[in-house]
């Protein structure tokens, strides 16, 4: 009986040891679709489907007030979404999940997304 109390409190220190994750990327745990904004937005160019896809694009500038909502600009044009307030710059990396096929305003792509992750740029 002690064997299997004592095999227990070790398995559930390894849990515990093996979860703390307190200052690595979360990128390890989904699969980037896209690296860049320009291969996305060639995509999107020739009529791909990109809900559900998961893009990596660097901060062009941020746009809290937008009539869109918060947005993000990246690439030619690409209006990224989200529905939160972010506290990113130019420069900072964003990960994020479309949710929602994208449409067309104005000559621009708008893409609704959630964020996944957020680089901060180096100083």
């Amino acid at each position: 009986m002690k064997k299997v109390l004592v095999l227990c409190m070790v398995a559930m220190m390894l849990l515990l040891v093996g979860c703390s994750d307190n200052n690595s990327s979360n990128s390890g745990k989904y699969k980037i679709d896209y690296n860049d904004a320009t291969s996305f937005e060639n995509d999107l160019n020739n009529g791909v489907k990109v809900n559900g896809k998961i893009v990596k694009f660097k901060v062009v500038e941020y746009k809290s007030e937008s009539i869109l909502g918060y947005n993000c600009w990246a690439g030619e044009h690409l209006n990224f979404i989200s529905e939160e307030d972010l506290d990113v710059h130019k420069g900072d990396i964003i990960i994020g999940r479309v949710t929602e096929e994208a449409s067309t305003v104005l000559g621009s792509w708008k893409i609704n997304y959630e964020v996944l992750e957020i680089e901060k740029k180096s100083k």
